[in-house]
């Protein structure tokens, strides 16, 4: 089933229900592949205040459904390298819209982002529970990025 949803940039306001997504998608989804400790301590770099910091780091987007915030994905310049590289970072969809278009409908406004950037290719880092997600939208594993400060992640890249 696909939820009809709205792509907009991410606004001031929008700092507790993206940080409130983040954390249960941590809580509730990531701990299929990573320890809970590991997850309750990224909870903490996700607080609303954070996000909002974050927010004005990078290019923010949400979806909108149902009359609220469903999810949320994030665009920046890679600052791992000298080349121009941009990053997608941050995707994440509430639980229950798992599986409805949500995450697919803003890796397209984040790709077409990339692209109006000149953005020939894009990275990111996948957690091991996005790895399949991605792996649908042409990614592949990335053996030339440099590393990430997670260790527990997969470089991946895309060709746009």
């Amino acid at each position: 089933m696909t939820t009809l949803c709205d792509i907009r940039p991410f606004r001031e306001c929008d700092g507790e229900p993206v940080s409130s997504l983040i954390r249960r998608n941590l809580l509730e989804v990531n701990t299929r592949d990573y320890p809970l400790e590991d997850m309750q301590r990224l909870c903490d770099v996700f607080s609303p205040e954070r996000v909002t910091e974050f927010s004005r780091q990078r290019e923010m987007f949400v979806a909108e459904a149902e009359g609220q915030i469903v999810g949320t994905a994030g665009l920046a310049r890679d600052s791992r390298t000298s080349e121009v590289w941009y990053i997608a970072l941050t995707v994440f969809v509430l639980p229950e819209f798992h599986g409805r278009g949500v995450g697919s409908r803003l890796m397209d406004a984040v790709e077409s982002a990339a692209r109006a950037k000149g953005a020939t290719a894009l990275r990111l880092p996948a957690s091991l529970t996005g790895v399949e997600f991605y792996r649908r939208r042409g990614y592949v594993e990335d053996a030339d990025s440099p590393p990430y400060p997670a260790s527990d992640v997969v470089p991946m890249v895309k060709n746009l």
